[in-house]
């Protein structure tokens, strides 16, 4: 399903694997950001831009987003 801008999600950042609270900025161009994302894709709703909280700016996959829509997330655990 794809995203609109402004959604809020739970994104896996490309940086450092450890998923963060951002907003949908819009889509991409199909290429993502770091190491940490698989192999580029077709220039699809398939690659979002999302904003964190402090305003840092990633292109992330739709595989990697989650919204309160996605049944995933509410498989999703906090480990203290």
């Amino acid at each position: 399903m794809p995203l609109t801008r402004g959604r809020e999600v739970l994104a896996r950042w490309p940086d450092d694997g450890w998923y963060y609270f951002g907003r949908v900025d819009g889509v991409a161009d199909g290429t993502t950001d770091g190491a940490l994302n698989r192999a580029p894709v077709a220039a699809t709703t398939d690659v979002y831009r999302v904003r964190d909280s402090v305003g840092h700016v990633a292109t992330i996959r739709r595989d990697d987003l989650f919204g309160e829509e996605d049944k995933t997330f509410q498989a999703i655990q906090v480990c203290v």
